[in-house]
């Protein structure tokens, strides 16, 4: 009844997910650590554990409990949502999407010489 390739296979995908999902966490870690702020990038880096099997493995191990596929998969979207849609880094992200609009002064040509702004010619 029970199919042992059925399984493995179905544990092969959940390993591979648990590595790319971890990575990807660890990463939005590193990239907070870098231009935003090291707390964010801390609790990032901790929660990208959870996800990589050997963590899985080792506590299991250790304590006899592992976190069900459910609850890796809701705090999952949440880190996105999160990442997207509060941080400082989504924000970063919106703004390299957006294109840079172009400041066009009204100054006259007399207080741009005395500001020592000689060459300004429009985009």
């Amino acid at each position: 009844m029970n199919n042992p390739n059925a399984l493995n296979a179905g544990s092969t995908v959940y390993t591979i997910f648990g590595w790319a999902f971890g990575m990807l966490v660890f990463a939005i870690g590193m990239a907070n650590m870098v231009w935003v702020h090291p707390v964010p990038a801390i609790v990032y880096l901790l929660l990208s554990l959870l996800y990589f099997p050997p963590t899985n493995a080792l506590l299991k191990e250790k304590t006899g409990f592992s976190i069900p596929l459910l609850v890796k998969v809701v705090l999952g979207i949440v880190i996105i949502m999160f990442t997207l849609g509060v941080s400082d880094l989504g924000d970063m992200i919106d703004g390299l999407s957006r294109p840079q609009q172009q400041v066009q002064t009204t100054l006259p040509q007399s207080v741009l010489k005395a500001a020592g702004v000689y060459a300004c010619t429009p985009a």
